[in-house]
């Protein structure tokens, strides 16, 4: 039976989560690297090999990827089990030269940095023990991980010092595992608030080139323009509507995540006023009337 791709569930901010604020402490929380990539999957179908995108089934830059060792080494350790299709790799597809926000710096090769495995059997995503043991023994990029909580408090505030340490990284990955269950519960996302910052200086020193985008990609959807306003709400303005509400602060940063939405996941820009319509609709949902 030929099998379809498994999509990665969205990542949410903290306070989105069901259990925030108190019911990390019942859990185990990985904090992991975010990577300035594009991210993709490697998985077998039933019938063939395949790597995938966020987006698309196929992804654009598949025949650059496949070529990539890392990539040959996962895809023979996925034929090794009694069922090839059982397994899908997520990862980090890292160009070489820069990647969409350009905090990790020159990239001299392209790369694939593997972040999670998803076990078809089991319905969800594994403990990340399995990705360190394989990435180990195969010697193949994975993420870092940068802390383990386990059933403590206090974990948001020590996640938000540990984001603000991070000088080449776009954020980090919250991976949240109840002690009894065998796949991941939740997974939530912390941006690292200074590759913003670090474009709006440039811009007030009038150094930033003008940004160019190419019309012959897909416009961003509703969707995800509505993902970037959020970001910007929560890392900007740390969810304080009253704060977000001031459209003369909050919209040039609301640009700029959008153009980071786009950069990150191969979109042109929207058209027209359609940024500003649905910050107005993110305010409203909020209660907040323009």
């Amino acid at each position: 039976m030929k099998l379809g791709r498994v999509k990665y569930p969205d990542v949410e901010y903290p306070d989105e989560l069901d259990i925030y604020p108190d019911g990390f402490k019942d859990y185990v929380v990985f904090v992991e690297e975010k990577r300035d990539g594009s991210q993709m999957c490697i998985w077998f179908d039933g019938e063939r090999n395949r790597i995938s995108s966020r987006n698309q089934d196929d992804a654009v830059f598949m025949d650059k990827v496949k070529t990539l060792p890392e990539v040959g080494m996962w895809i023979l350790l996925i034929h090794s089990f009694e069922d090839p299709s059982r397994y899908v790799i997520f990862g980090e597809y890292i160009p070489k030269g820069y990647g969409p926000t350009k905090i990790e710096g020159y990239n001299q090769r392209d790369t694939f940095v593997a972040f999670d495995i998803y076990d078809r059997e089991l319905g969800g995503f594994l403990w990340p023990d399995a990705l360190v043991d394989i990435g180990v023994r195969i010697g193949v990029p994975i993420v870092k991980i940068l802390h383990i909580f386990d059933c403590e408090d206090g974990v948001i505030e020590q996640c938000e010092r540990i984001v603000k340490t991070l000088n080449d990284r776009e954020g980090v990955v919250l991976k949240i595992y109840h002690p009894q269950k065998s796949v991941m519960s939740y997974v939530a996302k912390m941006k690292n608030p200074s590759l913003i910052e670090r474009e709006m200086r440039r811009r007030e020193r009038g150094k930033a080139s003008k940004e160019v985008f190419d019309i012959s990609l897909p416009t961003i959807p509703d969707d995800k323009i509505y993902r970037a306003v959020n970001n910007c709400f929560h890392v900007e303005f740390g969810g304080d509507v009253d704060a977000f509400k001031e459209k003369g602060k909050a919209m040039p940063l609301v640009v700029e995540y959008v153009k980071l939405e786009c950069r990150e996941h191969g979109f042109s820009m929207p058209k027209g006023n359609k940024t500003y319509q649905i910050y107005v609709q993110f305010l409203k949902d909020r209660g907040v009337v323009m």
